[in-house]
């Protein structure tokens, strides 16, 4: 383990926050008064021992549009932390959340999550939906990555259902596709695919709302993605994004958690 996830409903986010930091943690990358739930899952937040928290807002990385984790709060389960009450994911939800977050580009591959099924399968085999895996997983736009994921624990000799795995990934059009291969290969030094994901996660964030206010919403990404409190400071952001990615590309430039 590297750091704890904690996750609160969306809308305590700022709260949450707020409490946190008071208790001296501090975020990371991200700006409070300038962080979005709409366009992010989660910020990294360290305190002064060193220790790691990464308080989310969403389950799924590419899934953070309003009311996104609506069925994972209505299935969630209570238990005891070492004397504190607290609510954790349900079985079901665990096991496609493992499977979804595994399947991701990094450069350090989180083969944990391999680890992760196996126990949850070992310790609530009985009590997994595999439909709801299969609904909540297309649901939230991870049906190819789940599905994808599923094959290989198969493959492995894990008693999973294959047949879902295979209606999974023959059901994905090709927005999941190209968002599959979005999710598994760097951006870095590669504007083209850097601007793809950005504009995959905007659209994402503003499903189903109006052209008017996914129009609105633009401007409110773009001061989210470039973290600049000031409209006129937006485009000098975006230049420096765009040439520090092309001198990346050319080998003139390296970024800190470089590939």
């Amino acid at each position: 383990m590297g750091d704890v996830d904690l996750l609160v409903p969306e809308h305590q986010f700022p709260l949450a926050m707020q409490i946190m930091m008071a208790n001296g943690w501090r975020p990371l990358h991200y700006r409070p008064e300038l962080f979005d739930t709409r366009f992010c899952h989660a910020i990294p937040m360290l305190n002064d021992r060193g220790a790691g928290v990464d308080l989310h807002c969403h389950v799924i990385s590419q899934s953070c549009e309003v009311g996104a984790d609506r069925a994972f709060w209505e299935q969630a389960v209570r238990f005891n932390a070492d004397g504190v009450e607290a609510t954790t994911l349900c079985t079901t939800d665990h096991l496609m959340h493992a499977c979804a977050h595994g399947v991701w580009w990094v450069r350090d591959p989180p083969l944990r999550w391999i680890v992760d099924v196996v126990m949850i399968l070992r310790s609530r085999r009985a009590s997994i939906d595999w439909t709801r895996v299969g609904l909540q997983a297309k649901e939230r736009g991870v049906g190819l990555r789940v599905g994808r994921a599923l094959r290989f624990l198969f493959d492995l000799g894990l008693e999973v259902p294959v047949a879902l795995a295979e209606h999974l990934i023959s059901e994905a059009d090709w927005i999941e596709r190209r968002r599959l291969r979005l999710a598994t290969s760097s951006s870095r030094g590669r504007p083209t695919r850097l601007m793809a994901f950005h504009w995959m996660m905007y659209r994402r964030g503003l499903k189903d709302r109006g052209a008017f206010k996914k129009l609105a919403g633009l401007a409110d990404y773009l001061r989210f993605s470039t973290q600049s409190p000031s409209a006129t400071r937006i485009p000098l952001v975006l230049a420096e994004k765009g040439v520090k990615s092309i001198a990346h590309r050319f080998g003139f430039y390296r970024y800190w958690n470089s590939d």
